[in-house]
Parts: structure tokens; C-alpha cells; sequence
């Protein structure tokens, strides 16, 4: 005990060190409660410290270029996804990152569709995705033009499936006086002009696939016809925006309503263009006027490929094609399918045939050919090398034109103790088959075709080349396996009797004989 001083002599007890101990140790006890795991061991290294700092602050320091390669590649492994653009687009080229964050925003992601390339597949959706959702007259157009510098150096194939028309302030009154004919026939149409493109296509000079729809995904109940027009003004904005653009190689505007107008217009921004190779304007409502406009396009650019599938072109379209493609050399491919182009129109595509000598491919499916057409077009395929396939599906050319197609070919040999009855002329698949007197059952049952419309030739002009329907001469002989096809089933035969070798193009007719010479007709349909 000890006085203390001033205070009339009473005593004060002190704290003896003891007790000084235990205070500070229940102190130090009650500080590891609070922290079980806490180890000096467990410190992470500063460095390991510094690169946590470093991801974490990325947005406003990124000094990914001031670090070592494995440190690097530690923060890039570390970074999250939705860092803004104008942080990474530029700074960042590592394919890992940009692989997981295309895998965690899209659960399809295919490279191969992007030349490969996980940032390229990244900056090009992400800017389709912009133009889908933008919303003329309310969405920022600086949304757009700001990502041109971040994406211009890697932006080559756009695929836009939809264009969002502007919100109408006075839309419930316009509804209201608009019967649902009104709609039908297109009124409004001053009012639904979409995002323009001229000021982003030509600001992408690697671009080289555009691909187009004009019309609205998903639309539900407030479904209109005026949500899928392609204005007068939206074709003009179109075609100045595609004329600036000179590396493009590929346009597809599909399912937009282009008609005869609007294609007279989007053509002659393509005419002369240096460096455009196809043209999609399929399933639209393209006319015989709109077929002469493209007609022109043939021969006044480099086109290979053009396809003008579902329209309305008719014979007088199909003729102004013939009549171009009959001095056109460098198309390859052509697509008319279902259009209306007819007898005159088919007709006149074959006499084009006659001295065109670049095509190759040819579909004119479901445009109500005929057995005139089929007949022409068998004796295009006796002077023409270079066609190698030609497609008349779903056109009523019945049997007799059938036969046609193999008449005209070299005659096949026929097997043991085979006896020709019939008249002369007829190659050795008519002689077998009976085409001048089977009726059209007998086609369906033996060959497993739906109907005998769905006729398709192809030939093989060398002994090195293929298709489904038919295989060259050159295996036949050979007595190896041969894949051939009927209808729509696939199967294998070992040639039973060798056939003669020789270049010999084969049919659909010729496929039918040489099943039943290799013993697989009789498996695929009994007597």
C-alpha cells in the first residue's frame, strides 16, 4: 500500500505487475479469438500484394504494358469481364481473356464464323448487339460512334437481324385511327426510318460481310407490318453506305421487303463496285424489273455468286438474267428458287447456257418447270463442261423428261444375260428402268422419292470429282465400295460386275442403273 499525496493520508492500492501480466495477456488471447486463422506464414508476398492492387484499380491505371510477361499473365487471368472497352479494346490482345468474355455473355460462341479469333467474335457482336437495340430518335448515336475507334481494326463481318423503328409519341392515336387493312397496306411508313448506316460502314475500311434484315425479332402482341418496312429512305441512307464501303465482298439483305424500286436503287450504287463477289437479295419481293436492274449488275461488276431465292421474278426477269449471263464470265453460282420464272423463263436460261462458260452451279427449284425446259437442259449438259450441278426440284417435268436427262448420255453397259426389248435409242438405265412405260408410283417406290418432281442432276466431268447423288466411273471400274444415293438414304454396295472405264458423267439415271448392276436395288425396294 502506498500514501497517496494529498489526500489526508488515506491509502490507494496499486496494481502489482502480476496483475499487469494477466491484463495484457487476456488482451493478446482475445486478439487471436478474433482472428483464428491470422499466421504470420499466411502474409502474401508484396508482389502478390502489388499485382491484387494492380487488377483492382485497372479501370483507372492500366499498366498492363509495364509488367513483366508472368505477371502479365497473372493480372490478365485476374481481370473480370465487364471492364469498359475503351480500357481493354486497345490494350488487350489476349486471346484467353477475350475467350472468356465472349463464354460468359454468349453461351454459343463459334470462332470459326470470326476468322478465329476470340476479340474479333467479341467487338463484332458486341456492335451488332448495339444496332439491334438501337432505337432511332432515343438511343445516344454516340453509343455507335464512339466504339468505331475501338473496333475498326478488327470489324470485318456484321450480321444484323433487326432494326428497331423510333417510338411515336402519339403511337396509341395512330393505332387507334389505323384499322388493321390500313396497316396491312403500309400507312405510317414516313414515321419508321431506322438507324442509319452511312455514318459507321464506311468508317470500317476491313469490313467485308455485311449481312441485313430489316424488320423486328420477337415483336409478340404488338406485332405490325409497319415494323418490318425498308423505307425509300432507309434503301437510300443503304445504298450510299454500301457504295463507300470498297472492300466489301459479301451483301446479304434477306427478308426486308425490297422491291422492284429499292433494288433499282441498291444496284446502281453497285455498279462498277471494285471488290464485290455476292449478292443475297433472297426472299423479298423482287419483280421482273427489279431482275432486269440486277441483270444489268452482272456484267458491270465482279460478282461470282448472286442468289434471288423466293421473289417474284417471272419469264421476263429470268430472260434479261439469260440474256446477261450469256455474256457474263465470272458468275458461278446462281439461285432462282422459288420464283415463277416458267417455261420461257427456263428456256431461256438454257440457251444462255449454251455458250456461258463459268456457271456452275445452277437451282432453279420450284419455279413450275416443265418437260420444254427439261429437254433443253438435257442437251446443255451434252455441250456444257463446265455446269456440275443443276437443281429442278419441286418443278412438274414428270417422267417423260426424266428420261430425257439420261437419253442423252453415253449408254451404259448393260449386265449378264440382260436382253434389250425395248426400241432403240434408249440408253441402258431406260432399258432397265422401263421409263417410256412406268408410271410415276413406280419412281416413288423404287427410288424413294417423295415425287418425281424432286428430280436433280449432276454430272461428274472427271474422274477425280463427286457428289452425293452420283460417284464417278472411275471407283465403278475399280470394284471398290461405292457411296450412292436414292431419295434420301445413303448406302454401300460392292459392285458385283466391273463396268467399262471411261469418262462417263453420270445421271441420276445412270446412280438408278448402277444400284441395280451392284445388287442394292432389289434391297431398297423389292421386285
Amino acid at each position: 500500500m502506498q500514501q497517496a499525496v494529498g489526500d489526508g493520508g488515506r491509502a490507494v492500492p496499486s496494481l502489482r505487475a502480476s496483475q499487469s501480466r494477466l491484463m495484457a495477456d487476456s488482451f493478446c488471447v482475445h486478439r487471436i479469438i478474433e482472428d483464428p486463422e491470422w499466421c504470420l506464414i499466411a502474409v502474401p508476398p508484396l508482389t502478390e500484394l502489388c499485382l491484387q492492387h494492380i487488377v483492382q484499380n485497372f479501370t483507372n491505371n492500366p499498366v498492363l504494358d509495364r509488367l513483366p510477361p508472368e505477371d502479365q499473365r497473372k493480372v490478365l487471368a485476374r481481370l473480370p469481364t465487364g471492364l469498359p472497352l475503351t480500357v481493354t479494346a486497345n490494350l488487350i490482345s489476349d486471346e484467353g481473356y477475350w475467350k472468356r468474355c465472349c463464354t460468359e455473355r454468349w453461351q454459343v460462341c463459334d470462332i470459326s464464323n470470326h476468322g478465329g479469333s476470340w476479340k474479333r467474335m467479341f467487338l463484332e457482336r458486341h456492335l451488332e448487339n448495339i444496332l439491334k437495340c438501337f432505337v432511332p430518335n432515343t438511343t445516344d448515336p454516340d453509343r455507335v460512334l464512339e466504339l468505331i475507334p475501338l473496333c475498326r481494326d478488327y470489324v470485318r463481318k456484321l450480321e444484323v437481324d433487326q432494326f428497331l423503328p423510333p417510338v411515336k409519341e402519339d403511337e396509341k392515336e395512330e393505332t387507334d385511327d389505323l384499322s388493321d387493312s390500313g396497316s396491312d397496306l403500309g400507312f405510317g411508313e414516313v414515321y419508321i426510318h431506322h438507324y442509319d448506316l452511312g455514318a459507321l460502314v464506311p468508317a470500317l475500311p476491313l469490313l467485308e460481310e455485311l449481312h441485313l434484315t430489316y424488320g423486328v425479332k420477337d415483336c409478340g402482341m404488338n406485332f405490325e407490318w409497319n415494323l418490318f418496312n425498308f423505307t425509300y429512305q432507309d434503301c437510300c441512307n443503304l445504298a450510299a453506305a454500301v457504295k463507300m464501303c470498297h472492300n466489301l465482298k459479301v451483301f446479304k439483305l434477306t427478308r426486308s421487303n425490297v422491291d422492284d424500286d429499292r433494288t433499282r436503287l441498291l444496284v446502281r450504287s453497285l455498279l462498277d463496285h471494285p471488290s464485290l463477289v455476292e449478292l443475297d437479295l433472297s426472299h423479298n419481293l423482287i419483280g421482273d424489273k427489279g431482275a432486269q436492274a440486277v441483270s444489268k449488275l452482272l456484267n458491270h461488276s465482279k460478282l461470282e455468286i448472286l442468289h434471288l431465292c423466293n421473289n417474284q421474278i417471272r419469264d421476263e426477269g429470268a430472260q434479261a438474267l439469260a440474256q446477261a449471263l450469256a455474256k457474263n464470265c465470272t458468275l458461278t453460282s446462281l439461285n432462282l428458287r422459288l420464283n415463277h420464272v416458267e417455261d420461257k423463263g427456263g428456256e431461256a436460261m438454257g440457251c444462255a447456257l449454251l455458250t456461258n462458260t463459268t456457271l456452275k452451279s445452277l437451282h432453279l427449284g420450284g419455279n413450275r418447270l416443265a418437260e420444254p425446259t427439261a429437254v433443253l437442259f438435257s442437251q446443255v449438259l451434252t455441250q456444257n463442261s463446265t455446269l456440275t450441278c443443276i437443281n429442278f426440284s419441286c418443278n412438274p417435268i414428270g417422267p417423260d423428261a426424266l428420261c430425257s436427262f439420261c437419253c442423252t448420255q453415253p449408254r451404259l453397259p448393260a449386265p449378264p444375260n440382260h436382253h434389250p426389248k425395248h426400241a432403240p435409242g434408249l440408253c441402258a438405265s431406260c432399258e432397265l428402268l422401263g421409263h417410256h412405260k412406268r408410271p410415276a408410283a413406280y419412281y416413288r417406290q423404287r427410288a424413294r422419292l417423295q415425287t418425281v418432281d424432286e428430280l436433280v442432276t449432276i454430272k461428274a466431268p472427271t474422274a477425280d470429282s463427286t457428289s452425293s447423288f452420283s460417284k464417278c466411273d472411275a471407283d465403278i471400274a475399280g470394284g471398290s465400295p461405292v457411296t450412292f444415293r436414292l431419295g434420301y438414304r445413303r448406302k454401300q454396295h460392292q459392285l458385283q460386275a466391273p463396268m467399262q472405264a471411261g469418262s462417263i458423267p453420270l445421271s441420276m439415271g445412270h446412280v438408278w442403273v448402277c444400284a441395280r448392276l451392284m445388287g442394292g436395288w432389289e434391297e431398297e425396294a423389292g421386285e
